[in-house]
């Protein structure tokens, strides 16, 4: 991970009564005191919506969309073109109270934009440096015309935008914009432009009012409001949003000194181009009440102890040397975790099975502690109808010597080319620690199948909460009902493979199926050729060989759970086997792509998933 990003500098507050205009002009009044020309003063610090007018908001979402405007189009062009990095400008004026940030940063270190510029060369298809530039701009273009607005007017655009989202109890949220600013005249020129365009709603008035020393500028059409904190431009939905940000660069409690937020931040790239931070902890009880509200119940009767550990989450992208990563990072309460959350974050361990898979694989999922979630969810299930305890255990799932006794609860699924008459193959291998119980049961199972009855149970009634897997205490318990034909019984074989027997099936003309047990796994596959595989795979060379695998490993996390895919491989077969001219294309224009992987790794104090395009 890179180590160039932006850090956050000692800040001290960037606006004073010398930065604004508080100075009039000879012969001109001062600006009256932040409130007046309301019909209520009140309403400039409590954030109350003035009376509307025919227009009512209209400049407020211009001043909006134009934010969004510079941010995404604006912001990807500079982040493009320039090449001097700058340092985290706003985390600083962010108030404690936030529950969602997100920030782009428009100027990254030097090192994330020129790994931007290594993987674009390696795409033709987008031209040079120029011919990028160009079409941003273009696109800026186009998405401001409606403003009368083009790239032009963003060229005081600086370092960083951010968004921030607070939701003051059950009101409507605060959302502000806060844009750095180059050039804070040429900024101020644009506003003007889009205040006085008669297409945003000519015929409004607007007023200026001081606040601690800053000019805030609120429109008579809406309760939204802007002003230059220092060299930050901010746009809020509320004239009290705007107060928010100006009282914590002048000294108030900041996000930057969070500890939640340094706890989710802990483990993310420090080199990165955005990043999203969700208060978590004081987001919960909100979300609860809105599910109450919307059930109509009580916010108590939810259960929601499957959430209570989060602290907050942390969302990075950023361009590593290896390819673009986007990064989630959870931070939990140790203290606050369900017994079923501890199981599952135990110490995690490199996966097994990964020896079986073979060289050729389009794709690879694995996890672990897999039996432990299983195991809840069928207890769960037995609570509530006594009945399922009894089907699992006669169907050889449960009990001392059912399928669940014997697993590890180490996991994999491949997927890899098949035969002419199937594109693709694949097999499911699961962890044992008793290969005489595991082919057991699996017979038990097998003639449970092989009966003169086909029966399919459907269940009635959500009897589990997500999140936690736990019943709620005020769900319906489940019904189940079956519905039983009589089908002829499948016809079963075995193969003996280098000292292994595999058992597999044809049943009326579908893909067969095959299973096998070797000592510690166990497989279910398509065909026996998909078992053999696996055989061949762990006497031999398997997937650990492949280059872009080997890669995936070493960028993304993989012990907790590890998602694989060879995106090459994936679209060469596809267009091996299909007629269709756009596959070969696909495949020459995303070349540079070798393949997609997802990773996770956990602990008690947090969670990490890293989701990685590999373009080396």
């Amino acid at each position: 991970m890179s180590d160039e990003t932006p850090q956050e500098p000692t800040h001290e507050p960037t606006s004073t009564p010398a930065e604004v205009p508080a100075t009039p002009a000879p012969g001109t009044p001062p600006p009256p005191p932040y409130g007046a020309g309301f019909p209520d003063a009140s309403m400039a610090t409590t954030g109350a919506p003035v009376p509307p007018s025919h227009k009512k908001g209209k400049r407020t979402l211009a001043l909006v969309i134009a934010a969004l405007v510079v941010v995404g189009a604006g912001g990807a062009a500079f982040a493009f073109m320039q090449l001097r990095g700058s340092s985290d400008m706003l985390m600083r004026q962010v108030p404690a109270s936030a529950d969602i940030v997100a920030t782009v940063y428009l100027d990254p270190a030097a090192g994330q934009k020129m790994n931007l510029f290594r993987m674009t060369d390696q795409f033709p298809v987008l031209g040079s440096e120029s011919d990028i530039k160009q079409r941003l701009n273009t696109v800026l273009d186009q998405a401001g015309q409606g403003m009368g607005l083009n790239h032009s007017d963003f060229q005081w655009l600086g370092s960083q935008a951010a968004v921030v989202v607070d939701f003051p109890g059950a009101a409507s949220p605060n959302i502000e914009v806060l844009i750095n600013v180059d050039d804070v005249d040429a900024a101020k020129a644009t506003l003007t432009k889009v205040r006085t365009d008669p297409a945003l709603g000519g015929g409004e008035t607007w007023k200026d009012a001081q606040y601690k020393g800053v000019t805030i500028s609120s429109s008579s059409g809406g309760p939204g409001a802007y002003a230059f904190v220092g060299d930050t431009l901010v746009i809020s939905n509320t004239a009290s949003g705007v107060e928010s940000i100006i009282d914590t660069d002048q000294g108030g409690p900041s996000l930057a000194d969070s500890s939640d937020l340094k706890a989710t931040s802990d483990g993310l790239p420090d080199g990165r181009l955005a990043f999203v931070y969700v208060n978590a902890k004081a987001l919960l009880p909100l979300a609860q009440a809105a599910i109450a509200q919307s059930a109509g119940a009580a916010a108590g009767t939810f259960d929601m102890s499957g959430f209570q550990a989060i602290r907050g989450i942390g969302i990075t992208v950023s361009a590593e040397s290896d390819g673009l990563a986007m990064d989630v990072n959870e931070s939990l309460d140790p203290t606050k975790l369900t017994a079923s959350q501890k199981a599952a974050l135990a110490e995690p361990h490199d996966n097994p099975l990964t020896s079986y898979v073979p060289t050729d694989a389009f794709g690879l999922a694995q996890a672990e502690h897999v039996d432990t979630m299983i195991t809840g969810a069928i207890t769960q299930l037995e609570a509530a109808n006594p009945d399922v305890a009894r089907q699992l255990s006669e169907a050889g799932v449960t009990g001392p010597d059912g399928l669940l006794s014997v697993l590890t609860g180490d996991i994999a699924l491949e997927v890899g080319p098949g035969t002419p008459a199937l594109p693709v193959s694949g097999a499911l291998i699961v962890g044992i620690d008793d290969q005489t119980k595991f082919a057991d049961a699996v017979t038990k199972l097998k003639d449970l199948v092989a009966g003169n009855q086909r029966c399919s149970f459907s269940a009635v009634g959500q009897a589990i909460n997500a999140g936690n897997g736990q019943v709620a205490s005020n769900a319906p318990s489940p019904s189940f009902s079956s519905d039983c034909t009589s089908q002829p019984a499948p016809k079963w074989e075995t193969e003996d493979y280098k000292g292994t027997t595999i058992n597999f099936v044809t049943d009326h003309g579908s893909p067969s199926i095959a299973y096998a047990t070797v000592d510690g796994a166990g497989f279910v596959g398509i065909g026996p050729d998909s078992i053999k595989a696996l055989i061949d795979a762990k006497a031999g060379q398997n997937i650990t060989s492949n280059a872009n695998f080997t890669t995936a490993q070493k960028v993304v996390p993989s012990q907790s759970s590890f998602f694989y895919v060879d995106l090459h491989g994936v679209l060469q077969a596809a267009a091996t086997n299909s007629s269709d001219p756009s596959l070969s294309q696909a495949v020459t224009v995303l070349e540079p792509i070798k393949a997609i992987a997802i990773g996770a790794e956990s602990a008690s104090d947090h969670t990490h998933v890293r989701f990685m395009i590999l373009i080396p």
